[in-house]
Protein backbone atom coordinates (compact mmCIF):
# COMPACT_ATOMS: atom_id res chain seq x y z
CA UNK A 1 0.00 0.00 0.00
CA UNK A 2 2.80 2.38 0.93
CA UNK A 3 4.63 1.72 -2.33
CA UNK A 4 1.46 2.18 -4.39
CA UNK A 5 0.75 5.52 -2.75
CA UNK A 6 4.33 6.57 -3.41
CA UNK A 7 4.09 5.64 -7.09
CA UNK A 8 0.78 7.50 -7.39
CA UNK A 9 2.45 10.65 -6.05
CA UNK A 10 5.30 10.30 -8.54
CA UNK A 11 2.90 9.89 -11.47
CA UNK A 12 0.89 12.89 -10.31
CA UNK A 13 4.01 15.03 -10.08
CA UNK A 14 5.00 13.90 -13.55
CA UNK A 15 1.73 15.03 -15.12
CA UNK A 16 1.57 18.29 -13.13
CA UNK A 17 5.12 19.32 -13.93
CA UNK A 18 4.98 18.15 -17.50
CA UNK A 19 8.36 16.44 -17.26
CA UNK A 20 9.83 13.38 -15.60
CA UNK A 21 11.83 13.83 -12.39
CA UNK A 22 15.55 13.22 -12.75
CA UNK A 23 16.98 9.86 -11.76
CA UNK A 24 18.73 11.55 -8.84
CA UNK A 25 15.48 13.11 -7.61
CA UNK A 26 13.68 9.77 -7.92
CA UNK A 27 16.52 8.09 -6.06
CA UNK A 28 16.26 10.55 -3.20
CA UNK A 29 12.52 10.06 -3.00
CA UNK A 30 12.95 6.29 -2.91
CA UNK A 31 15.61 6.74 -0.21
CA UNK A 32 13.26 8.82 1.90
CA UNK A 33 10.57 6.15 1.41
CA UNK A 34 13.06 3.48 2.57
CA UNK A 35 12.90 1.75 -0.82
CA UNK A 36 16.63 1.12 -0.95
CA UNK A 37 16.84 -1.16 -3.98
CA UNK A 38 14.80 1.27 -6.09
CA UNK A 39 16.87 4.19 -4.76
CA UNK A 40 20.09 2.43 -5.71
CA UNK A 41 18.79 1.67 -9.21
CA UNK A 42 17.95 5.34 -9.83
CA UNK A 43 21.23 6.56 -8.35
CA UNK A 44 23.21 4.21 -10.61
CA UNK A 45 21.35 5.56 -13.65
CA UNK A 46 22.14 9.10 -12.47
CA UNK A 47 25.84 8.20 -12.18
CA UNK A 48 25.98 7.52 -15.89
CA UNK A 49 25.59 11.28 -16.47
CA UNK A 50 27.80 12.52 -13.62
CA UNK A 51 29.82 9.82 -11.87
CA UNK A 52 31.70 12.31 -9.67
CA UNK A 53 28.76 14.26 -8.22
CA UNK A 54 29.61 14.39 -4.47
CA UNK A 55 25.98 14.57 -3.34
CA UNK A 56 25.07 11.58 -5.48
CA UNK A 57 28.03 9.59 -4.14
CA UNK A 58 27.07 10.63 -0.61
CA UNK A 59 23.50 9.43 -1.02
CA UNK A 60 24.63 6.11 -2.47
CA UNK A 61 26.80 5.79 0.62
CA UNK A 62 23.79 6.55 2.83
CA UNK A 63 21.82 3.79 1.10
CA UNK A 64 24.55 1.27 1.93
CA UNK A 65 24.81 2.74 5.45
CA UNK A 66 21.06 2.24 5.92
CA UNK A 67 21.45 -1.37 4.79
CA UNK A 68 24.28 -1.88 7.35
CA UNK A 69 26.86 -2.46 4.60
CA UNK A 70 29.50 -0.20 6.09
CA UNK A 71 32.36 -1.23 3.82
CA UNK A 72 30.46 -0.06 0.73
CA UNK A 73 29.08 2.93 2.63
CA UNK A 74 32.61 4.00 3.55
CA UNK A 75 33.73 3.47 -0.05
CA UNK A 76 31.18 5.90 -1.51
CA UNK A 77 31.18 8.37 1.38
CA UNK A 78 34.95 8.63 1.16
CA UNK A 79 34.74 9.32 -2.55
CA UNK A 80 32.14 12.01 -1.84
CA UNK A 81 34.44 13.47 0.81
CA UNK A 82 37.33 13.66 -1.64
CA UNK A 83 35.07 15.65 -3.98
CA UNK A 84 33.64 17.90 -1.24
CA UNK A 85 35.23 17.86 2.22
CA UNK A 86 32.80 20.43 3.67
CA UNK A 87 29.47 18.62 3.32
CA UNK A 88 28.04 18.02 6.78
CA UNK A 89 26.08 14.88 5.92
CA UNK A 90 29.06 13.26 4.29
CA UNK A 91 31.24 13.97 7.31
CA UNK A 92 28.66 12.69 9.81
CA UNK A 93 27.94 9.41 8.03
CA UNK A 94 31.57 8.83 7.09
CA UNK A 95 32.74 9.48 10.63
CA UNK A 96 30.20 7.13 12.20
CA UNK A 97 30.88 4.47 9.53
CA UNK A 98 34.59 4.64 10.37
CA UNK A 99 33.68 4.41 14.04
CA UNK A 100 31.49 1.32 13.57
CA UNK A 101 34.21 -0.43 11.56
CA UNK A 102 36.76 0.47 14.27
CA UNK A 103 38.85 2.76 12.07
CA UNK A 104 39.13 5.08 15.01
CA UNK A 105 41.98 7.23 13.73
CA UNK A 106 40.06 8.08 10.54
CA UNK A 107 36.82 8.63 12.46
CA UNK A 108 38.64 11.06 14.73
CA UNK A 109 40.08 12.93 11.77
CA UNK A 110 36.66 13.21 10.11
CA UNK A 111 35.05 14.45 13.33
CA UNK A 112 37.73 17.13 13.65
CA UNK A 113 37.02 18.23 10.10
CA UNK A 114 33.32 18.42 10.91
CA UNK A 115 34.04 20.70 13.85
CA UNK A 116 36.03 22.92 11.48
CA UNK A 117 32.96 23.19 9.24
CA UNK A 118 31.29 24.94 12.21
CA UNK A 119 27.94 23.16 12.38
CA UNK A 120 25.08 24.21 14.64
CA UNK A 121 25.56 24.06 18.39
CA UNK A 122 23.63 20.82 18.94
CA UNK A 123 25.43 18.95 16.17
CA UNK A 124 28.79 20.35 17.22
CA UNK A 125 28.24 19.08 20.77
CA UNK A 126 27.35 15.66 19.39
CA UNK A 127 30.47 15.47 17.24
CA UNK A 128 32.78 16.70 20.01
CA UNK A 129 31.24 14.14 22.35
CA UNK A 130 31.85 11.34 19.83
CA UNK A 131 35.42 12.57 19.41
CA UNK A 132 35.98 12.46 23.17
CA UNK A 133 34.54 8.96 23.43
CA UNK A 134 36.90 7.76 20.72
CA UNK A 135 39.85 9.16 22.64
CA UNK A 136 38.62 7.42 25.76
CA UNK A 137 38.22 4.12 23.92
CA UNK A 138 41.75 4.35 22.54
CA UNK A 139 43.12 5.00 26.03
CA UNK A 140 41.23 1.98 27.33
CA UNK A 141 42.70 -0.17 24.58
CA UNK A 142 46.17 1.24 25.30
CA UNK A 143 45.81 0.19 28.93
CA UNK A 144 44.86 -3.34 27.89
CA UNK A 145 47.79 -3.50 25.50
CA UNK A 146 50.19 -2.35 28.23
CA UNK A 147 48.95 -5.12 30.53
CA UNK A 148 49.26 -7.74 27.78
CA UNK A 149 52.81 -6.63 26.98
CA UNK A 150 53.84 -6.00 30.58
CA UNK A 151 56.63 -8.58 30.58
CA UNK A 152 58.31 -6.86 27.66
CA UNK A 153 58.31 -3.32 29.10
CA UNK A 154 61.78 -1.90 29.61
CA UNK A 155 61.60 0.51 32.53
CA UNK A 156 65.21 1.56 32.01
CA UNK A 157 64.27 3.05 28.63
CA UNK A 158 61.75 5.41 30.23
CA UNK A 159 62.61 9.10 30.31
CA UNK A 160 63.55 10.48 33.73
CA UNK A 161 61.20 13.39 33.08
CA UNK A 162 58.09 11.19 32.91
CA UNK A 163 55.85 11.55 35.98
CA UNK A 164 52.46 10.26 37.11
CA UNK A 165 50.41 11.38 40.11
CA UNK A 166 48.50 8.67 41.98
CA UNK A 167 45.29 9.34 43.87
CA UNK A 168 45.86 10.43 47.46
CA UNK A 169 44.61 8.23 50.29
CA UNK A 170 42.36 9.49 53.06
CA UNK A 171 44.23 8.34 56.17
CA UNK A 172 41.91 10.19 58.51
CA UNK A 173 38.56 9.40 60.09
CA UNK A 174 36.31 11.74 58.09
CA UNK A 175 34.88 9.92 55.02
CA UNK A 176 33.32 13.19 53.81
CA UNK A 177 36.81 14.16 52.67
CA UNK A 178 37.15 11.10 50.40
CA UNK A 179 36.43 13.08 47.18
CA UNK A 180 39.69 14.99 47.81
CA UNK A 181 41.56 11.80 46.89
CA UNK A 182 41.05 12.48 43.17
CA UNK A 183 40.69 16.25 43.33
CA UNK A 184 44.05 16.76 45.03
CA UNK A 185 45.77 14.53 42.47
CA UNK A 186 44.01 16.43 39.70
CA UNK A 187 45.33 19.76 40.99
CA UNK A 188 48.89 18.45 41.22
CA UNK A 189 48.69 16.98 37.70
CA UNK A 190 47.51 20.36 36.41
CA UNK A 191 50.39 22.21 38.07
CA UNK A 192 53.13 19.74 37.11
CA UNK A 193 51.89 19.86 33.51
CA UNK A 194 52.88 23.53 33.42
CA UNK A 195 56.55 22.53 33.68
CA UNK A 196 58.05 22.09 30.23
CA UNK A 197 60.78 19.82 31.55
CA UNK A 198 58.27 17.18 32.69
CA UNK A 199 55.99 14.78 30.85
CA UNK A 200 52.93 14.23 33.06
CA UNK A 201 50.43 11.43 32.55
CA UNK A 202 46.84 12.62 32.19
CA UNK A 203 44.39 11.58 34.88
CA UNK A 204 42.24 9.82 32.30
CA UNK A 205 45.07 7.49 31.33
CA UNK A 206 45.66 6.73 34.99
CA UNK A 207 41.97 6.00 35.56
CA UNK A 208 41.79 3.71 32.53
CA UNK A 209 44.73 1.68 33.78
CA UNK A 210 43.17 1.40 37.24
CA UNK A 211 39.99 0.05 35.67
CA UNK A 212 41.89 -2.54 33.66
CA UNK A 213 43.89 -3.57 36.73
CA UNK A 214 40.71 -4.05 38.73
CA UNK A 215 41.62 -1.46 41.33
CA UNK A 216 38.06 -0.14 41.51
CA UNK A 217 36.81 3.40 41.33
CA UNK A 218 39.03 4.63 44.17
CA UNK A 219 42.18 3.67 42.28
CA UNK A 220 44.16 3.56 45.52
CA UNK A 221 47.58 2.00 45.09
CA UNK A 222 49.71 0.53 47.88
CA UNK A 223 53.50 0.72 48.05
CA UNK A 224 53.93 -2.76 46.55
CA UNK A 225 51.67 -2.09 43.58
CA UNK A 226 52.99 1.42 42.85
CA UNK A 227 56.17 0.41 40.96
CA UNK A 228 54.13 -1.86 38.69
CA UNK A 229 51.73 0.98 37.94
CA UNK A 230 54.71 3.17 37.12
CA UNK A 231 56.10 0.62 34.67
CA UNK A 232 52.74 0.24 32.94
CA UNK A 233 52.36 3.99 32.65
CA UNK A 234 55.90 4.39 31.33
CA UNK A 235 57.09 6.85 33.97
CA UNK A 236 60.24 7.09 36.05
CA UNK A 237 58.59 8.81 39.02
CA UNK A 238 55.28 8.45 40.83
CA UNK A 239 53.85 11.05 43.16
CA UNK A 240 52.00 9.35 46.01
CA UNK A 241 50.57 10.72 49.22
CA UNK A 242 47.99 10.76 51.97
CA UNK A 243 45.89 13.33 53.80
CA UNK A 244 44.12 13.25 57.14
CA UNK A 245 41.84 15.47 59.15
CA UNK A 246 43.18 16.86 62.42
CA UNK A 247 41.47 18.55 65.30
CA UNK A 248 40.19 22.08 64.89
CA UNK A 249 39.27 21.83 61.19
CA UNK A 250 42.88 21.27 60.25
CA UNK A 251 44.30 19.07 57.52
CA UNK A 252 47.65 17.38 57.04
CA UNK A 253 48.98 16.29 53.63
CA UNK A 254 52.02 14.07 53.11
CA UNK A 255 53.44 13.49 49.64
CA UNK A 256 56.57 12.01 48.14
CA UNK A 257 57.92 10.51 44.95
CA UNK A 258 58.67 6.89 44.17
CA UNK A 259 61.59 6.13 41.83
CA UNK A 260 60.05 3.46 39.59
CA UNK A 261 63.35 2.13 38.28
CA UNK A 262 64.71 1.40 41.76
CA UNK A 263 61.38 1.14 43.64
CA UNK A 264 62.86 3.56 46.18
CA UNK A 265 60.92 6.22 48.07
CA UNK A 266 62.27 9.70 48.63
CA UNK A 267 61.71 11.65 51.82
CA UNK A 268 58.10 12.70 52.29
CA UNK A 269 57.04 16.33 52.22
CA UNK A 270 54.47 17.46 54.78
CA UNK A 271 52.02 20.36 54.75
CA UNK A 272 49.57 21.21 57.52
CA UNK A 273 46.92 23.90 57.81
CA UNK A 274 43.23 24.67 57.87
CA UNK A 275 40.97 22.99 55.33
CA UNK A 276 40.31 26.36 53.68
CA UNK A 277 44.06 26.67 53.12
CA UNK A 278 44.12 23.47 51.04
CA UNK A 279 44.93 25.30 47.81
CA UNK A 280 47.98 27.08 49.24
CA UNK A 281 49.12 23.82 50.82
CA UNK A 282 48.88 22.10 47.44
CA UNK A 283 51.05 24.79 45.83
CA UNK A 284 53.68 24.39 48.55
CA UNK A 285 53.66 20.63 48.00
CA UNK A 286 54.15 21.04 44.26
CA UNK A 287 57.14 23.35 44.71
CA UNK A 288 58.66 20.98 47.29
CA UNK A 289 58.21 18.00 44.99
CA UNK A 290 59.83 19.86 42.12
CA UNK A 291 62.79 20.80 44.33
CA UNK A 292 63.25 17.15 45.32
CA UNK A 293 63.14 16.18 41.62
CA UNK A 294 65.84 18.83 40.98
CA UNK A 295 63.67 20.69 38.52
CA UNK A 296 64.61 24.32 37.93
CA UNK A 297 61.59 26.47 37.14
CA UNK A 298 61.49 29.53 34.97
CA UNK A 299 59.72 32.62 36.32
CA UNK A 300 56.93 32.02 33.82
CA UNK A 301 56.44 28.44 35.02
CA UNK A 302 56.49 29.43 38.67
CA UNK A 303 53.92 32.17 38.08
CA UNK A 304 51.69 29.72 36.19
CA UNK A 305 51.81 27.19 39.04
CA UNK A 306 50.93 29.84 41.61
CA UNK A 307 47.60 30.58 39.89
CA UNK A 308 44.72 29.27 42.00
CA UNK A 309 41.94 27.53 40.10
CA UNK A 310 39.55 28.39 42.90
CA UNK A 311 39.67 29.57 46.51
CA UNK A 312 36.22 28.27 47.36
CA UNK A 313 36.53 24.97 49.23
CA UNK A 314 32.86 24.11 48.68
CA UNK A 315 33.23 24.66 44.93
CA UNK A 316 36.29 22.42 44.97
CA UNK A 317 34.46 19.67 46.88
CA UNK A 318 31.65 19.80 44.29
CA UNK A 319 34.28 19.51 41.55
CA UNK A 320 35.84 16.50 43.29
CA UNK A 321 32.44 14.81 43.51
CA UNK A 322 31.91 15.49 39.81
CA UNK A 323 35.18 13.74 38.96
CA UNK A 324 34.14 10.66 40.88
CA UNK A 325 30.68 10.52 39.29
CA UNK A 326 32.21 10.87 35.86
CA UNK A 327 34.60 8.01 36.60
CA UNK A 328 31.56 5.89 37.42
CA UNK A 329 29.93 6.72 34.08
CA UNK A 330 27.20 8.83 35.74
CA UNK A 331 27.60 11.76 33.37
CA UNK A 332 24.38 13.63 34.18
CA UNK A 333 25.14 13.53 37.91
CA UNK A 334 28.68 14.74 37.29
CA UNK A 335 27.30 17.64 35.24
CA UNK A 336 25.10 18.65 38.16
CA UNK A 337 28.11 18.83 40.45
CA UNK A 338 30.09 20.83 37.88
CA UNK A 339 27.18 23.27 37.73
CA UNK A 340 27.15 23.47 41.52
CA UNK A 341 30.88 24.23 41.51
CA UNK A 342 30.30 27.03 39.01
CA UNK A 343 27.43 28.45 41.03
CA UNK A 344 29.72 28.61 44.05
CA UNK A 345 32.61 30.02 42.01
CA UNK A 346 31.70 31.32 38.50
CA UNK A 347 35.41 31.81 37.76
CA UNK A 348 36.28 28.12 38.24
CA UNK A 349 37.56 27.50 34.71
CA UNK A 350 38.29 23.79 35.05
CA UNK A 351 34.74 23.17 36.27
CA UNK A 352 33.44 25.04 33.22
CA UNK A 353 35.64 23.01 30.84
CA UNK A 354 34.53 19.71 32.34
CA UNK A 355 30.89 20.76 32.34
CA UNK A 356 31.10 21.39 28.60
CA UNK A 357 32.62 17.94 28.12
CA UNK A 358 29.88 16.31 30.20
CA UNK A 359 27.24 18.08 28.12
CA UNK A 360 28.97 16.96 24.92
CA UNK A 361 29.02 13.38 26.16
CA UNK A 362 25.28 13.55 26.69
CA UNK A 363 24.71 15.08 23.25
CA UNK A 364 26.88 12.43 21.56
CA UNK A 365 23.97 9.96 21.70
CA UNK A 366 22.31 11.77 18.76
CA UNK A 367 20.96 9.25 16.23
CA UNK A 368 21.00 9.62 12.45
CA UNK A 369 17.32 10.68 12.28
CA UNK A 370 17.94 13.26 15.00
CA UNK A 371 20.98 14.47 13.08
CA UNK A 372 18.84 14.93 9.98
CA UNK A 373 16.29 16.86 12.03
CA UNK A 374 18.99 19.22 13.30
CA UNK A 375 20.25 19.80 9.77
CA UNK A 376 16.74 20.44 8.48
CA UNK A 377 16.02 22.85 11.33
CA UNK A 378 19.23 24.84 11.34
CA UNK A 379 21.31 24.18 8.24
CA UNK A 380 18.87 23.55 5.38
CA UNK A 381 20.56 23.17 2.05
CA UNK A 382 19.27 25.54 -0.65
CA UNK A 383 16.97 24.03 -3.24
CA UNK A 384 18.06 24.26 -6.87
CA UNK A 385 16.51 23.37 -10.21
CA UNK A 386 16.14 19.61 -10.50
CA UNK A 387 18.03 19.00 -13.70
CA UNK A 388 20.66 16.47 -14.62
CA UNK A 389 21.75 14.51 -11.56
CA UNK A 390 20.36 17.20 -9.29
CA UNK A 391 23.29 18.73 -7.42
CA UNK A 392 20.86 20.60 -5.15
CA UNK A 393 19.51 18.19 -2.54
CA UNK A 394 16.15 18.44 -0.85
CA UNK A 395 16.40 18.85 2.93
CA UNK A 396 14.96 15.89 4.76
CA UNK A 397 11.89 16.28 6.89
CA UNK A 398 12.27 15.00 10.47
CA UNK A 399 11.76 11.28 10.73
CA UNK A 400 11.52 10.62 6.98
CA UNK A 401 14.96 11.12 5.49
CA UNK A 402 16.66 8.06 6.88
CA UNK A 403 14.92 4.80 7.66
CA UNK A 404 14.59 4.74 11.43
CA UNK A 405 14.52 0.96 11.84
CA UNK A 406 17.87 -0.03 10.28
CA UNK A 407 19.74 3.21 11.02
CA UNK A 408 18.50 3.34 14.59
CA UNK A 409 19.82 -0.18 15.01
CA UNK A 410 23.21 1.00 13.77
CA UNK A 411 23.22 4.03 16.01
CA UNK A 412 22.19 1.83 18.94
CA UNK A 413 25.38 -0.09 18.28
CA UNK A 414 27.38 3.14 18.35
CA UNK A 415 25.64 4.37 21.46
CA UNK A 416 26.18 1.02 23.17
CA UNK A 417 29.87 1.55 22.53
CA UNK A 418 29.51 5.05 23.94
CA UNK A 419 27.83 3.67 27.08
CA UNK A 420 30.74 1.31 27.59
CA UNK A 421 33.19 4.15 27.10
CA UNK A 422 31.40 6.25 29.69
CA UNK A 423 33.03 4.27 32.51
CA UNK A 424 35.92 6.68 32.95
CA UNK A 425 36.76 10.33 33.38
CA UNK A 426 37.12 12.59 30.39
CA UNK A 427 39.22 15.78 30.57
CA UNK A 428 38.43 18.87 28.56
CA UNK A 429 39.00 19.02 24.82
CA UNK A 430 41.98 21.33 25.19
CA UNK A 431 43.71 18.79 27.40
CA UNK A 432 43.73 16.42 24.44
CA UNK A 433 46.63 18.48 23.09
CA UNK A 434 49.43 17.94 25.65
CA UNK A 435 52.35 20.32 25.65
CA UNK A 436 54.87 17.56 26.35
CA UNK A 437 55.46 14.34 24.51
CA UNK A 438 57.07 11.12 25.64
CA UNK A 439 59.40 9.24 23.38
CA UNK A 440 58.71 5.67 24.42
CA UNK A 441 55.32 4.44 23.16
CA UNK A 442 54.10 3.10 26.53
CA UNK A 443 50.57 3.55 27.82
CA UNK A 444 51.36 6.63 29.87
CA UNK A 445 52.99 8.54 27.06
CA UNK A 446 51.33 11.80 26.08
CA UNK A 447 50.43 11.93 22.43
CA UNK A 448 49.49 14.70 20.06
CA UNK A 449 45.92 14.37 18.80
CA UNK A 450 46.29 16.97 16.07
CA UNK A 451 45.91 14.22 13.50
CA UNK A 452 46.18 14.40 9.74
CA UNK A 453 45.19 11.05 8.25
CA UNK A 454 46.00 10.38 4.59
CA UNK A 455 42.70 9.21 3.15
CA UNK A 456 43.21 6.81 0.23
CA UNK A 457 41.00 7.08 -2.82
CA UNK A 458 38.70 4.05 -2.88
CA UNK A 459 38.06 1.83 -5.84
CA UNK A 460 34.42 1.98 -6.89
CA UNK A 461 33.01 -0.58 -9.23
CA UNK A 462 30.86 0.70 -12.00
CA UNK A 463 27.88 -1.31 -10.77
CA UNK A 464 28.13 -0.02 -7.23
CA UNK A 465 28.49 -3.54 -5.80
Amino acid sequence: MKKCAFLFILISLWFVSGCAPSHYTLGKQYLEAEEYESAMAEFELARQNDPDDPELLRDIGIVHYSQLDFDKATNYLLQAFLQDSTDGRTLFYLGTAFEITKKYDMARDIYRRYIDVDPGADIRSCIEGRLEKLIRLEMQESARTALLNESGLDVNAVSDSAVAVLYFQNAGRNPELDPIQKGLADMIITDLSKVRQLTVVERLRLQKLFEEMGLGMTGLVDDKTAPRVGRLLGVSRLVKGTFMDLSGDRLRIDAGTIAVKTAGRLTMTKEEGRLEDLFKMEKNLVFSLLDRMHVTLSREERDAIEILETENILAFMAYCNALDYEDRGMIEQSAEFYREALQLDPGFKKAQEHLEIAENLTASAMTAPEFEQQLAAGRDEPETAETGTGAGTESHEPGTAIAETPVSAVMDQINHTGAVLDQGFLPGLDSRKPTQEQGQPIFGGSASFEIVVPLPAPEINGGGQ
